[in-house]
This record gives structure tokens, C-alpha cells and sequence, in this order.
């Protein structure tokens, strides 16, 4: 009785504020209760300080952090248990460091005997023996301060570092070039401010904990992430179960305490939700702040200890920043304004808004190229100098983004507080958490996330930290329940009227972080010319049966389009800068240098969504290649029919190829303009490209017409890269007649489907079989790209599909025509992958793998020379879980069908579709 009462009760609802390591600890730490748990974090994306930014350079790509960098086993036993057992490998790294004036009058470095000495001539100079007789006896006898308690009053025990080295006779160059460059570097402060109030008894339990005392006989490796420390992000999202949600880009504002033991958040939009128990995972002042009034004087007295200091991190490329001598130049480089500087000429940064810190005249820059093994300028496959700097004293030539990290401060006040946490426990069903409530960092912060999900549900936090508990989404069993989990959710969605669903789906959102977006039109030509010539083409490939529309049906209309490039020195939650739209699209050509542009064309069946709703995809290529993307807001059906989209695409081509006069962007060559789109904007780009085909057939004077008071004609694209494409609007070939639990699509689209919801605009007037056109037109060939049997003289191909996605024969009948056509093809599917699942699972492994692969596919066809050979066709299936490489044969061998078989069987279900006019009983399927 008492099971049953207990598992009949709504499970117990907690709350997570802040996304940082203890957020994600303690998400973890309650992975295995019966909990709904839910995790809110301002910023749009998890990690806190492990921010990993792509830096590209040199034709590549490489993930670099900017915040947490590295760690050691020892040091780190909780958070290195936690990445080994979710498969995240980690690569040993040189843990170097030197102090540099900023005139390189006086610099040492730990790299090796020379780079301490700096220069021959400091063997001759009494301040460096004095320099190194200081850090002998430092590092004998400063543990000393430990063991003299009994002896020492309490205002001995608050004694600064600074104060301490003053009483011990310390030389001012030990302090200076030294020991209080160790303390700041690590704590980002401002080397003044850690001489005056960092605790020196705290700083030196830390050195002796840390074995920085004895470096000579214990030596720590340190390790660091190859691929960015997000790598740990992204296995630990993977894993998470069905009953934990994220609300990434959501601020908690308040909490309030309820009378019925509940607590209440309220997010920034103003919504409120009640929960069993609170975690405020964030910073000790932002907790008081989400408290308010309702903070207790405990809490108020405790939390109001702690302190943190802002810090300006700059990741760049100008070697300039590093010290003067290379032989100084190692891992962590610590610049110090020289006495003889000016203070004014200091802090003469440009920085972005709000990019102020609280360093001083102090910077340190990693060297990542050595941190995270990155092939130095010279050597094959380096992106150049890549560099992290926190503070910098002159700002970076080369600055490729900034952001700003609050670090707690380590004060006499906080060190006292630390010893009245307990006091925070008795604030009932709210905790606290975060790396504050230790040293600051990384195994700080996890270990309090830790210990407050074993505070809720009661345990050990030695079992929680267990490695093997921590493996989740790493097998194949794992991704395929994920996989159809989802697929099932999507499938048992309501239905919208299409109206509504127009309406719902096309939304826009303003942009946030490092990306420019600016929203503007291809002006439509007054000459109908472009028309003309498209439906001369469309009727070249009719069949008998196919009934074409007189060409005033589809009226010639401006096209909207998002033009998106990467924006750089700004932090990751930047807001979108109210300024005109012209003025972004001219900042955002001015930024990208890269020639490489990106007609991308979103997915939604031809009869919902819109650019801001694919951004998933459109905004990661212009991240990962560095290009401009125009994303393309094509017409709609069922308003708007068959060959309104794909006018609407080609004079998107046009466009960039021939603009208007008055056209705030700069002309595009064919040979830099890539075609791309996702599932029905796949279709679209297909079709673009048939046309293009066909006008290389004509004769020149009927390829050539008039937009916008030019003669022109349409040259080729540099290329074609699609994922999970809509090659069959027939929906007639073998694998759209699957089981289809492991796809999002139905066996009908949802337009289709006996007692989709009506409205105004569906069913049509007259009624008709689909929302594009009429199913005599569904197997045309600007309709359904694999009903093409001729793709002769096509630039190269790449596609992308999952195994499990219905429509992926239509593709795989694509892409077999084409490499038979002569066309350079690259085949690309994913074992066990749904349709467009690059959307809807962007947490799995396989769709970083993917965007990466069609990012490098739309720089490579960019690049490509006239005349130069065109890649050897290859088809490759990448099998779970964690993309292995499968050769396929080539791409001619992929076809499921004979073409013949293929057409037969389109006509044939053509034949069979029903009209829809929304009564179940004329429905046939």
C-alpha cells in the first residue's frame, strides 16, 4: 500500500537557476531520482566559464576555449571521473608560465633553464639570485604559516599575502615578479588587489594542496580538451533523461517563498512556476538579488561575503600581446605594466559595451596553440596564433571575439563566510551552489552542485561521483531510444490549421551573440522576362498528363531574405543592435571577408516555416565557414503553388549574381555562390539547379533576358549541398512505406491526412490532391527532383540523409542519377537518423559530424579551380554511435529501383491520391 501510494503521487518538481558547472552537477546528481527537474540558465547556451568559441583561420576550424582551460586528475578528482566516464578524452598539455614586464625590461618563464634566466646578462645581476634565493625559501618554508595556530590571534589568521611577505622580508621583486602574478593569474585580479586582500594562509594551503610548492619533486600533468572543453557540454546533454528539461536563454529574475513549502520563480518574461525545491547554481549577489526581500538575515549575511571580479577574455591572433623575448614566451604569459609606463596609456583598450574589467595593470595570454595542441603557424592544418587574453592592457589587432567572466574574489570576508555555509541549510526547500563555496574553480563548483543534489535526495557523494554512472547516450541502444522518443512526440503533435501554422512557424527572432542578421528583399523586376524564361523551361520537361498554369497565376513578387554572417567582439548573449537593417547587412559584409555565399532555402513542406525557424542550420554554416548565407522566405502553400517557391529561389540567384540598382551588397560570382537547404528547401535548391541545366541547353539568345534593365544570363552555382532533401512529392518509393516509428514523417503529410483541421486557405478552391499543386504535377521534374534522369553538366553534389528517414530514397535515387550523369557526388547517410535530424537532435554526435562535413563541403566547392579535376564520387554511411566510417561503393549503386521502376512507380501513386477536401470518407488512405 504504501509503494502504491508513493509512486501514485506527481513526481517531485525541482528547480536549477544557472546553467554553470554546479547547475550541470547537481542536473547530474539527481539523474537517477524520480524527479522532474527543470534547469534555467540566462545565457543560450550550458557551461558557464567552459565556453568554447570556433576560431577558424587557414581554410580550418578549431573549437578554443576562452574561460576553463585545464585540469589535473589529482586536483580534479569528481569533474575527471565525471568526462572520463562519458567517453570525453582529454590530451596531456604544457602548463608553462612566465611574468613579463610590459616593456620586457625584467621576465622569467618555467619552461626551462633558459627561459628563467630571460637573458645571459640576469646571471650578473644581484635582484635575480635575490629573486631566486626568495623562491627556495618560499617554497621550504611557507607551509610554516599552517602549523603556527596555537601561537597566532585571529587577525593573524586574516593576514594578507601581501602583509605576510612584507613581515617574512620578502624582496619586492619576489612579489612582484612572482608569487603575486601566481595569485592573480589563476583569480583574474588586479595584482595590487590580491597583495591586499587575498588571505595568505588560504593562498598557501592552496599552493600546498595544488603542489605548487614542490614542483621539483611533484609535478602535476595537467590536461586539457582537444576539441574545446564544450565536448563535455554536449556528452553531458546527450545523456540527459526524458525527465530533465532545459530552458536555455530564460532569466530567473525572482524567487519567492510560498506558504504551502512551495517556491515560485519568475522568469524575465514575466512567467511564474512553483516547485518542490529550489537550486540557485549562480553567483553568491545574484542569488541575493533573486531572493530580494524574502532573504533571510542568515542568508544576508552569509551570501553578502562573497565578491566576484570582472574579467575581459579576448580570443585573437596579435602576438604582440606576448612578451618580448621568445624564449619567455610559454603556455600562460603574465604581462605586468612597467614601472616606467604611463597609467593613462594603460587602459587605452577599445573595447565592445560593457567589456570592462577589473584587472588593472595586469593581462595574462594562453597560448592554445600549446594548451590545446593546435598546430602552431607553419605546420599543415594550423589555423595560425591562436591566443586567449584576460585584460588585456592594448587591444588586440586581431580580435576575433570578447567576451566577460566574473570570477569570485578570495577575501578575509569570504574566507569567514565559508565557515557559516551551514547556516544556508536551514533555508528549507532553497540551496545554494556554485564554485564560490571553495577556491573558484572548476572542482569547486562541481563538487557544491554535487553535494546539494545529495542534500535533496539523500546519498553518498562518493557514489555520485562513481564513473560508470556517468556513461549515458554512449551506446547504440541509448541513441535509438532518444531517437524514436522523439520522432514519437513529433509524430502525436496536434494538428494547426495551415493558417495557424503558417502564422506560428513563421515567426522571427531577434538575433543574439557573435552572428549578424539582417532582414531585407530581393526587389522584384518589373520585366517578366525571369518568369518567362522559367515556365519555358517548365513546359520543355512536361509530360502529356502534366497540366501547367497560365504564367499570370503566379504573380512576380519581392523576396524576402535573411542575410547572415558572423559577427565578431562581441559577448555570447550579446543583444541584436537596434540599428537600420541596412547598416547590419553593411557591418556584415564588411566583417566577412570570405567571398563564399550560401543560398539557403528552410524545410516545412512547402506550406510552414520560415528562415528564423532553420537558424539550426543557416546560422551554424555561417559560423562554421566564416560565409555570408542568404536564407531565403520563399511563398507558401496552398496559397501559393507550384512554381511560385521556386520563382521565388531563382530570383533570389539572379539577385546576387545581377542586384538592382541601389543594392546594398556587391555583386556575387556564380563559381562562390553554393546552393543549400534543408528537407522541402532541399527540393527547392534542386529544382533551381535542374533549371539552371536546362538553360545551358538553350541557345544564347533564349538564355539570355532581361532583369532589372540587364541582359543576362544564369550561369552555374559552385555547388550543391542538401540534408535529408524532398525528392519525392509522389511519396511513392519503398522506404516511405516503412514501419516509420523512427521517423518524424508520416506516411501522408500532415496537410494530407484524413481529418487534418480546415480553414480558409485549405482545403483549395477548387479542392486538389496536395498544398504544392495537383498530383498529376507531383512527378514533374521541377517538382520532384527524383523524377530527373539527366544530370549532365552539374557542378559537384553533396547530400546528407538519415538511414531512417523516409524520404531518403528519394535522395539516394538523386544522387544515383547524378554520379551516373558524370556528377562529382559525395553521399553521406546516418545510421539510425531520422529526418531532418540535424533539427531536432542537435545534441547527438551525429549532427556536429554532419554540419561539419556540410560546411567543409560548401568551402570546398568555393575553392575549386576551372578546369581542376572534380573529386572522386564516394557514398559513405556513418554507423552509431559515434560515426564510424563505412564505405558505400559509389554513388551510381545506391539506388533502391531501376530509374524506369522508379518513374513507374511515381506515376502509378499519383494516380491513387485522393482530393482533400477535409471529409475522412474520401480519403483512400
Amino acid at each position: 500500500l504504501n509503494m502504491t501510494t508513493r509512486h501514485s503521487r506527481p513526481p517531485k518538481r525541482v528547480a536549477i537557476v544557472g546553467g554553470g558547472i554546479s547547475g550541470i552537477a547537481c542536473l547530474w546528481g539527481l539523474r537517477d531520482s524520480d524527479y522532474e527537474v527543470h534547469l534555467y540558465e540566462a545565457d543560450g547556451r550550458l557551461g558557464g566559464h567552459a565556453n568554447s568559441v570556433p576560431f577558424r583561420g587557414n581554410g580550418t576550424v578549431r573549437d578554443v576555449d576562452t574561460g576553463f582551460v585545464i585540469l589535473n586528475e589529482e586536483s580534479y578528482p569528481h569533474f575527471s571521473a565525471f568526462i572520463k566516464a562519458h567517453g570525453v578524452e582529454t590530451i596531456a598539455t604544457d602548463m608553462s608560465f612566465s611574468v613579463s614586464d610590459s616593456d620586457g625590461f625584467r621576465q622569467w618563464g618555467s619552461a626551462s633553464f633558459w627561459s628563467f634566466v630571460g637573458c645571459f646578462s640576469n646571471l650578473f645581476r644581484p635582484w635575480f639570485w635575490r629573486l631566486v634565493f626568495d623562491i627556495v625559501r618560499f617554497n621550504y618554508f611557507a607551509t610554516d604559516i599552517l602549523h603556527e595556530k596555537p601561537e597566532r590571534g585571529k587577525s593573524d589568521e586574516l593576514e594578507s599575502i601581501g602583509e605576510y611577505l612584507t613581515r617574512q622580508q620578502y624582496s619586492p621583486q619576489f612579489k612582484r615578479y612572482y608569487l603575486i602574478p601566481m595569485v592573480a593569474a589563476p583569480w583574474c585580479l588586479d595584482p595590487e588587489e590580491a597583495a591586499r586582500t587575498f588571505p595568505a594562509e588560504t593562498l598557501i594551503r592552496f599552493m600546498s594542496k595544488h603542489h605548487l610548492l614542490d614542483t621539483l619533486t611533484h609535478k602535476l600533468q595537467w590536461r586539457s580538451f582537444s576539441n574545446g572543453s564544450k565536448t563535455y557540454i554536449d556528452a553531458f546533454v546527450r545523456g540527459l533523461p526524458k525527465e530533465h528539461h532545459l530552458h536555455l536563454g530564460i532569466a530567473v529574475q525572482r524567487i519567492t517563498r510560498n506558504p504551502d513549502s512551495c517556491v515560485s520563480i519568475i522568469t524575465g518574461t514575466g512567467v511564474v512556476e512553483s516547485f518542490d525545491h529550489v537550486v540557485l547554481a549562480v553567483h553568491a549577489k545574484i542569488a541575493l538579488q533573486m531572493l530580494g526581500d524574502e532573504v533571510s538575515a542568515e542568508e544576508d549575511d552569509v551570501l553578502g561575503a562573497f565578491e566576484t571580479s570582472r574579467t575581459v577574455c579576448v580570443l585573437h591572433s596579435d602576438e604582440t600581446v606576448l612578451p618580448k623575448r621568445p624564449s619567455a614566451r610559454v603556455s600562460w604569459n603574465c604581462i605586468l605594466r612597467s614601472p616606467r609606463s604611463c597609467r593613462d596609456d594603460f587602459h587605452s583598450v577599445t573595447r565592445p559595451p560593457r567589456m570592462t574589467s577589473d584587472g588593472g595593470g595586469f593581462s595574462v595570454t594562453y597560448d592554445m596553440n600549446r594548451l590545446q595542441a593546435i598546430p602552431s603557424p607553419g605546420e599543415e592544418g594550423s589555423p595560425g596564433r591562436v591566443l586567449v587574453t584576460m585584460n588585456p592592457m592594448t587591444a588586440p589587432c586581431q580580435a576575433r571575439s570578447w567576451h566577460l567572466y566574473h570570477h569570485p574574489k578570495i577575501t578575509s570576508k569570504s574566507v569567514q563566510a565559508l565557515k557559516r555555509l551551514h547556516l544556508l541549510k536551514s533555508g528549507g526547500n532553497v540551496s545554494f551552489a556554485g564554485a564560490w563555496m571553495g577556491y573558484g574553480f572548476h572542482e569547486d563548483g562541481f563538487v557544491a552542485g554535487l553535494q546539494v543534489a545529495k542534500e535533496i535526495i539523500g546519498g553518498d557523494l562518493r557514489r555520485l561521483a562513481e564513473p560508470q554512472a556517468y556513461s549515458r547516450m554512449a551506446s547504440i541502444d541509448d541513441q535509438k531510444k532518444l531517437v524514436k522518443r522523439i520522432c514519437q512526440k513529433y509524430q502525436n503533435s496536434p494538428w494547426l490549421p495551415l493558417s495557424q501554422l503558417q502564422k506560428a512557424t513563421s515567426l522571427d527572432t531577434p538575433a543574439r551573440g557573435g552572428i549578424w542578421i539582417s532582414r531585407t528583399t530581393f526587389s522584384a523586376p518589373f520585366n517578366p522576362a525571369i518568369r518567362n524564361v522559367l515556365f519555358s523551361v517548365i513546359h520543355r520537361l512536361k509530360k502529356e498528363y502534366h497540366h501547367i498554369s497560365p504564367e499570370e497565376e503566379t504573380p512576380i513578387a519581392d523576396v524576402g531574405v535573411e542575410f547572415i554572417g558572423p559577427r565578431s567582439q562581441v559577448p555570447d548573449d550579446a543583444p541584436e543592435p537596434d540599428i537600420p537593417e541596412e547598416d547590419k547587412l553593411r557591418a556584415l559584409l564588411q566583417e566577412c571577408d570570405n567571398r563564399l555565399t550560401i543560398l539557403y532555402a528552410h524545410g516545412g513542406g512547402l506550406y510552414f516555416s520560415g528562415p528564423a525557424q532553420y537558424r539550426a542550420s543557416s546560422v551554424r554554416l555561417a559560423r562554421l565557414t566564416g560565409a555570408r548565407v542568404a536564407s531565403i522566405k520563399y511563398r507558401l502553400a496552398p496559397s501559393h503553388t507550384f512554381p511560385a517557391p521556386i520563382l521565388d529561389i531563382l530570383i533570389a540567384y539572379a539577385s546576387l549574381l545581377y542586384p538592382p540598382p541601389g543594392a546594398p551588397y556587391p555583386a556575387i560570382p556564380a563559381n562562390q555562390i553554393v546552393l543549400a537547404g534543408n528537407s522541402a528547401g532541399a527540393n527547392l535548391a534542386l529544382g533551381l539547379m535542374k533549371f539552371l541545366l536546362e538553360m545551358q541547353k538553350l541557345p544564347p539568345l533564349d538564355a539570355t533576358f532581361d532583369f532589372h534593365g540587364q541582359s543576362v544570363t544564369l550561369p552555374l552555382p559552385a555547388g550543391l549541398a542538401i540534408v535529408s532533401g524532398w525528392c519525392d512529392q509522389c511519396d511513392s518509393l519503398p522506404s516511405w512505406h516503412c514501419k516509420g516509428e523512427t521517423d518524424i514523417l508520416n506516411v501522408l503529410q500532415p496537410a494530407c491526412m484524413p481529418g487534418h483541421p480546415t480553414d480558409s486557405i485549405w482545403p483549395a478552391s477548387p479542392p486538389r490532391e496536395a498544398p504544392y499543386c495537383v498530383a498529376a504535377l507531383l512527378d514533374h521534374e521541377l517538382v520532384s527532383p527524383a523524377a530527373v534522369e539527366d544530370w549532365t553538366g552539374a557542378p559537384p553534389m553533396w547530400f546528407a540523409c538519415g538511414c531512417e528517414e523516409r524520404g531518403v530514397d528519394g535522395n539516394r535515387v538523386v544522387a544515383s542519377r547524378a554520379a551516373k550523369s558524370g556528377v562529382s557526388v559525395v553521399w553521406n547517410e546516418y545510421e539510425g537518423m531520422p529526418h531532418e535530424f540535424p533539427i531536432f537532435l542537435g545534441a547527438l554526435p551525429q549532427t556536429k559530424h554532419l554540419l561539419q562535413l556540410w560546411a567543409a563541403a560548401c568551402q570546398s566547392f568555393s575553392r575549386g579551380k576551372v578546369g581542376a579535376a572534380a573529386p572522386k564520387p564516394v557514398a559513405v554511411r556513418w554507423l552509431m554511435p559515434d560515426c564510424k566510417r563505412v564505405e558505400l561503393g559509389n554513388p551510381v549503386d545506391i539506388a533502391p529501383l531501376p530509374f524506369a521502376e522508379v518513374k513507374k512507380k511515381m506515376k502509378a501513386y499519383n494516380a491513387t491520391r485522393p482530393v482533400w477536401t477535409g471529409r475522412l470518407h474520401e480519403h483512400k488512405l
